[in-house]
């Protein structure tokens, strides 16, 4: 989705608008989704945020790559900021 959201951002605006209610609705499905775990709804929005950055980043550079690790690294990053966020939510 992010290559298409780059490609088409200043060139055609029904596609711009596309990619960015598909991004939007990732971001939503995400955050609640991480609200199961954390009670703040800055903090699952900023989970859902990372996650979808991570994500798009990671498929760009395997892709580049041809080589899974960015995906896995996503993977354990991701991890370790739920981790951490659950944590913090526990000890408030």
């Amino acid at each position: 989705m992010g290559t298409v959201a780059l490609e088409v951002a200043n060139n055609n605006e029904v596609l711009r608008v596309a990619t960015a209610e598909v991004f939007e609705e990732w971001v939503g499905t995400a955050t609640r989704w991480f609200g199961r775990w954390v009670a703040e709804p800055e903090t699952a929005q900023s989970l859902a945020y990372s996650m979808v950055m991570m994500l798009e980043g990671a498929f760009m550079l395997s892709r580049a790559a041809r080589d899974r690790e960015p995906l896995r690294v996503a993977g354990r990053s991701m991890a370790a900021l739920l981790h951490t966020a659950i944590t913090q939510a526990d000890q408030d």
